[in-house]
């Protein structure tokens, strides 16, 4: 994954930093995916990010080969939501929140557990999704 992504252009944002992470990486598949969902949302990200440079993501298991990307909250229900949306619609067929009060605001998660009070976890990126283009 680029260091970061700060794109502009008409009425299209494509943003995300990292922060406190040493996974910058990613497959190819799930970093398209991500970046259609932050122009989805047209707001700024931070990400905690995918998995190392080896495809291993010790100690989660549900990182390994870039399958999955982990992004802060921004603790608004409307931008949060936004975000669970976009990730579901560019195929991360999982969507782990947290269980305070808070996130029974949100819906179109598929699971719930305190692991994830402090990210989302957007993974399962669906692979059949992609098509190749042939020229």
């Amino acid at each position: 994954m680029p260091d970061e992504i700060n794109y502009t252009k008409g009425s299209v944002t494509i943003k995300y930093r990292f922060s406190n992470t040493k996974r910058r990486y990613t497959g190819p598949g799930p970093l398209a995916g991500f970046i259609g969902a932050l122009a989805e949302i047209g707001f700024e990200l931070t990400t905690t990010g995918s998995c190392f440079y080896e495809a291993s993501c010790f100690p989660s298991a549900e990182h390994v080969n870039g399958k999955s990307v982990d992004t802060s909250y921004k603790l608004d229900v409307n931008q949060d939501q936004k975000i669970i949306n976009a990730m579901a619609k560019f195929h991360f067929n999982e969507r782990f929140i947290g269980i305070n009060p808070y996130f029974y605001k949100l819906s179109n998660a598929v699971n719930k557990d305190a692991l994830h009070n402090t990210h989302l976890h957007s993974g399962d990126f669906d692979f059949n999704c992609i098509t190749e283009i042939e020229n």
